[in-house]
């Protein structure tokens, strides 16, 4: 499935009701930076989760069993994204249906002069088409790759909706806490868990979140030594000054094995090693495992690798900040805008640092009203006014908390 991912392709509008706190939310053009500032509790992450849930959803090749505990009756996402000349809206809610507890509703709309047209509509079990056709998909398929898969691929119907689905399929979600026990502790890696990983990411295009074997296979495929250039130029003494060298050993097995080792079958190991920076003429110089890097520095290794691997069309960042100094957070923002494309980037953050890289245009006020997620964007004269600002009094967070609700 050919993948999208120019930097015009991104979501322009995005429509949350009845998602958690999110009782009718709407982000309208969208540009390529989005950042979602506010105070704590204000729903910023419940807005990054609605998009990527949604996004998975319509995608993943089996249900997902988060619906059945986040979205609730009625709750219904919406999501405008352009790709090259098109513009297409996917919506999914979960209809009210008296007697069914979660009746799922698809639709896939494209853009035609100022009205959007249903390509399809899936209506619990069932797909219908503008010309007539029905196909049966189940009760809770996800509905872009069943018929992928149950139509031909030369079917109109799969050539009309493969763009949507490409683009779709790889709306990434990074959460602010790093996953280091989900495998990426100091550890041997077997060749058969590598070969494996690589496998599941070539089939279903979704990488599992390690940033070890992101690394690895940077490091072991020839074709992506590109990627892996720019991540060291990235971390190094020309980019952030935080790792001068990342570097892979390949142990094989000895040939007489201990019997727990023996009986896994495998003829090698991989382990992946990191150099940290420490100054010219600081000694020694000391290799050591991803799990005992500062938290900041695996933040910020987590977030270059999953950029250049995983070829997101959309990357869902929550506090790119955490952990970080303001000077390197400042330096990770100009960095993330240089090279980020083509992927979109939505992000909460309570960093001046992070905001003052930032135009006006591209901040989103969250905040909360009766109980419920609001969010707005700067208006014609507050954009004049923060330009102003930022021109004759200072940056432009401080500005931010003279117009943010409490």
């Amino acid at each position: 499935m050919k993948r999208f991912c120019r930097r015009d392709n991104m979501l322009t509008r995005i429509h949350i009701q009845k998602f958690r706190l999110c009782q009718d939310v709407l982000i309208d053009n969208a540009g390529s930076i989005v950042a979602l500032v506010g105070h704590n509790g204000t729903g910023k992450s419940n807005i990054l989760q609605a998009i990527y849930q949604t996004a998975r959803m319509a995608t993943a090749p089996e249900p997902s069993p988060s619906e059945n505990t986040t979205f609730a009756r009625g709750s219904t996402i919406e999501l405008d994204f352009k790709i090259p000349s098109n513009t297409y809206r996917y919506l999914r809610t979960l209809a009210p249906v008296p007697g069914i507890p979660k009746a799922i509703v698809e639709k896939l709309s494209l853009l035609k002069g100022d009205t959007f047209v249903d390509i399809l509509v899936r209506e619990r079990g069932q797909v219908t088409t503008p010309d007539g056709r029905t196909v049966p998909i189940g009760e809770i398929a996800p509905c872009l790759p069943a018929i992928s898969a149950l139509l031909p691929a030369n079917d109109p119907l799969v050539l009309a909706i493969s763009p949507a689905r490409s683009f779709l399929s790889t709306v990434r979600y990074y959460p602010v806490d790093e996953p280091v026990a989900a495998g990426d502790e100091d550890r041997l890696i077997p060749q058969g868990e590598y070969a494996a990983w690589v496998a599941e990411w070539k089939s279903t295009g979704i990488a599992r979140d390690s940033v070890l074997m992101r690394i690895l296979d940077m490091l072991l495929d020839k074709e992506k030594a590109d990627n892996l250039a720019v991540l060291q130029q990235l971390l190094g003494q020309n980019g952030l000054g935080l790792i001068d060298g990342i570097h892979p050993l390949n142990i094989p097995v000895p040939t007489k094995q201990p019997p727990t080792a023996s009986s896994s079958g495998e003829t090698a190991y991989y382990r992946v090693l990191f150099l940290p920076s420490r100054g010219a003429g600081a000694f020694p110089r000391m290799y050591l495992p991803y799990d005992a890097l500062s938290l900041g520095t695996r933040r910020v290794i987590r977030i270059f690798a999953s950029m250049l691997f995983d070829g997101s069309s959309v990357m869902l960042l929550e506090q790119p900040e955490d952990s970080l100094h303001q000077g390197l957070t400042k330096k990770v923002i100009g960095l993330l805008r240089q090279n980020a494309q083509p992927a979109q980037l939505i992000m909460s953050s309570h960093s001046s640092a992070l905001l003052n890289k930032l135009a006006p245009d591209e901040i989103r006020l969250v905040s909360l009203h009766e109980g419920f997620t609001s969010i707005r964007k700067l208006s014609p004269d507050e954009l004049s006014l923060a330009v102003d600002f930022m021109n004759k009094e200072g940056p432009l967070y401080d500005f931010l908390e003279t117009v943010q609700e409490e």
